[in-house]
């Protein structure tokens, strides 16, 4: 079995004429992957080797060089596939039971003495601070290379990549073999970005949607919308954060004052507060509690400045006014990083919904051991009722890291991680187009870029399998849902080092999603769990049938999207490998969220 899924793997990334070789940027080292099989004393997890794929190998790093690790210990993913089922099956006795993070650990982390035992390996290799998290899946500790490379059997090389230096483990990572099924991965051996891009638009769009602001507050210009049907139509638009609220329904819908969100943000958050605290101001939002729990010690690094700008001003707006908004701040968007960042949501517990605009491509999340371990903690959360939104990804039905790598449009098809694990709610991207005169939702397209396809490696979610249509390919489909995400038809104005610009993409389309959940937990007493189980059950409710399977075009087909209770079925647009279509489909989903008719459709 084991080498058959590693041929899955070398299919998806490998240097084949058939395979996306010109595309990729890292290909499984297959063959050093088997060797490392007969190593005698060394057992193999799930880390592989890479061989970076247009890159020029500058060998070895130094063995001093700093390098902090996250080791996944391996939990029982059966069992915890079985929780997650029975927690969201309508008539199972432990039905929206949700757990603690203590009764999670007890049914299915490995024992306390198994952890240990890894943890006394890795402090007589020579790493320091050695951490087991709470819930016994991952145990974090810093070393230099050369304790890594000793402690694992592997080589971490340098290389120079589409002029970026970067970092990768030649071999595989292996474990002394009396820890052979206690090691699930070794994360943190390279630095291979995994940030799912996020799209700005042209200023010139920017300079005609853009509204005065008095006295700090938005009046209402009318701008400029291009008219090409009989409706006038608002598009080569970008909308303000309420604006996008009237769009999508909020008929004065019940705000979600009795909910936390988390974001997941990476970096120093200085400037992303001073925006957040200037878009609220600005929108006459509330000043909702902010708090920022810095994991791994947290960084200074600006970068993604503008990203965490669109995820807070964004969700927040959408949810009207939070309860609190918690900033999980990592120190960077590698693997080891991000997995504690989501440990540490999951063992902390407190906040029913979450946002993550990042992805890479799966068959990289796969072949580091990432998706492995990260799945773990994912079941986690949607066994302790909290739901975490996943951007699809900016690349259509391609990754977007080997889109920005210079990969061409129309290569390999695949699907982001973590956005295609079933446990998270996938969000992708569309054109959204409103009513010039009001404002309103005239309709939607998929947008062109909107991440979308069948993973490679991951099953359905139980809530698609309750979908006959979704249920018959057997792997996860992505994604669930879709909003505006189009930067060049219907971006968000956000404030960025102090200024307004707009900006699309699903970074956008994911936190829009969760802030409008947000209010739905609120009704609810923020016992609804993971967004996707209640969705698409809402969705079979509401369609033709109770299966989601529409049995022909509906009566309305001519206009770009039909109603489903508090859903908008989009019918037409592609990416760049799939076409929208009645019911679900590989780019929008079962659609986007109509606010004021997902309260009805939920009931009080």
């Amino acid at each position: 079995m084991k080498s058959l899924v590693l041929s899955v793997v070398a299919l998806a990334v490998a240097t084949s004429a058939v395979g996306p070789a010109d595309a990729a940027t890292f290909r499984t080292n297959v063959a050093a992957h088997h060797r490392a099989l007969s190593t005698a004393g060394w057992a193999a997890t799930a880390s592989q080797g890479l061989s970076l794929v247009n890159a020029t190998d500058l060998g070895a790093v130094s063995a001093s060089m700093p390098m902090h690790i996250t080791v996944g210990l391996a939990g029982n993913r059966a069992t915890a596939d079985a929780i997650v089922k029975a927690i969201y099956t309508p008539g199972s006795s432990m039905y929206q039971k949700f757990m603690t993070p203590a009764q999670f650990t007890a049914a299915v982390a490995p024992s306390q003495s198994a952890a240990n035992a890894v943890a006394s390996y890795l402090t007589s290799a020579g790493f320091t601070k050695v951490s087991i998290a709470p819930d016994r899946l991952i145990i974090s500790a810093y070393g230099t290379a050369g304790t890594v490379s000793s402690a694992f059997n592997t080589q971490i090389h340098a290389y120079n990549q589409f002029g970026k230096s970067i970092f990768a483990n030649v071999g595989p990572a292996l474990v002394p073999s009396v820890l052979s099924g206690t090691v699930l991965s070794v994360l943190g051996l390279d630095n291979i970005p995994k940030q799912t891009a996020h799209v700005k638009s042209p200023a010139s769009e920017v300079a005609h949607a853009l509204r005065r602001l008095v006295h700090g507050r938005v009046t209402r210009d009318v701008s400029p919308c291009l008219t090409g049907t009989s409706v006038p139509v608002c598009a080569l638009n970008t909308y303000f954060p309420t604006d996008l609220d009237l769009a999508y329904d909020d008929q004065n819908t019940p705000k979600a004052t009795n909910t936390s969100i988390a974001i997941f943000t990476e970096g120093d958050m200085t400037p992303v507060l001073s925006d957040l605290y200037q878009a609220w101001k600005a929108d006459g939002h509330p000043v909702d509690p902010v708090n920022i729990i810095k994991v791994d010690g947290g960084s200074t690094d600006t970068s993604g400045t503008d990203e965490w700008d669109i995820d807070t001003q964004s969700s927040t707006a959408t949810a009207g006014d939070v309860k609190s908004v918690t900033l999980f701040d990592t120190t960077s968007l590698d693997d080891d990083a991000l997995t504690d960042d989501f440990a540490t949501f999951a063992n902390d517990d407190s906040i029913p919904v979450a946002n993550l605009s990042v992805g890479g491509c799966e068959a990289l999340s796969y072949a580091t051991g990432e998706m492995q371990t990260d799945d773990l903690i994912f079941a986690q959360t949607a066994a302790q009722g909290q739901g975490v939104f996943v951007s699809s990804g900016d690349g259509g039905s391609q990754c977007s890291i080997l889109i920005n790598a210079g990969a061409p449009v129309g290569g390999p098809l695949q699907v982001e991680y973590p956005g295609s694990s079933p446990y998270v709610t996938s969000v992708g991207g569309t054109s959204l187009l409103t009513n010039t005169a009001t404002g309103t939702y005239f309709g939607e397209i998929a947008w062109v870029n909107g991440g979308g396809g069948i993973s490679y490696f991951e099953n359905a979610s139980p809530w698609q399998y309750s979908n006959i249509e979704l249920a018959e390919t057997g792997k996860r489909l992505v994604p669930d849902i879709a909003m505006d995400a189009d930067p060049n038809v219907s971006g968000m104005n956000t404030v960025v080092s102090g200024a307004y610009a707009g900006y699309g993409g699903t970074s956008l389309a994911s936190p829009l999603s969760m802030g409008v959940y947000a209010r739905l937990e609120s009704r609810h007493g923020n016992k609804l769990g993971i967004a996707a189980a209640s969705l698409y059950a809402a969705y079979n409710n509401a369609t033709a049938d109770s299966q989601g399977i529409l049995p022909s075009l509906p009566s309305q087909s001519a206009l770009l999207t039909e109603p489903y209770g508090g859903f908008n079925d989009i019918l037409t647009g592609s990416d760049t490998g799939y076409q929208a279509t009645p019911g679900y489909d590989l780019t929008t989903g079962i659609g986007s969220l109509d606010i004021n008719n997902l309260f009805i459709e939920y009931g009080s």
